[in-house]
């Protein structure tokens, strides 16, 4: 009896663990939040901010581009998004891989970016 108390319990305790772990993997590798290309303070480090659909893209000395970005639909896959600045032109591509994006097309180079903050944040601008 008390063999199977004990399994019980085990089992119990692992399930949540693993429902923890699956909803926290869930929400810190959702697009929304700030990325940047690189970790040192650089005045041409690209950073990019994903929020409710709209994008901006900075560096620290001013914003480059901004507008809204929506997902392409590839055979059920969302992980490809294109960027349309507010004046509806192309500005490139988004590439989604958990805490990472590729940024595709901008200013004819392709960067890669690291999530930093799940937050907006401005560098040397206000943050949300």
């Amino acid at each position: 009896m008390k063999k199977n108390i004990l399994v019980v319990i085990v089992l119990l305790i692992l399930s949540l663990s693993a429902l923890v772990l699956v909803h926290y993997t869930l929400i810190s590798y959702g697009l929304s939040g700030t990325y940047s290309a690189g970790n040192e303070p650089d005045k041409d480090n690209i950073c990019i901010v994903l929020k409710d659909e709209r994008f901006t893209i900075y560096n620290q000395e001013k914003i480059l581009e901004s507008g809204l970005f929506e997902e392409i639909d590839l055979n059920s896959k969302s992980a490809i998004y294109k960027l349309i600045s507010v004046n509806n032109s192309k500005v490139g591509y988004i590439i989604h891989d958990k805490n990472h994006i590729i940024l595709l097309g901008f200013k004819d180079a392709d960067f890669k970016l690291k999530k930093i903050s799940e937050n907006a944040v401005y560098i040397n601008y206000e943050s949300d």
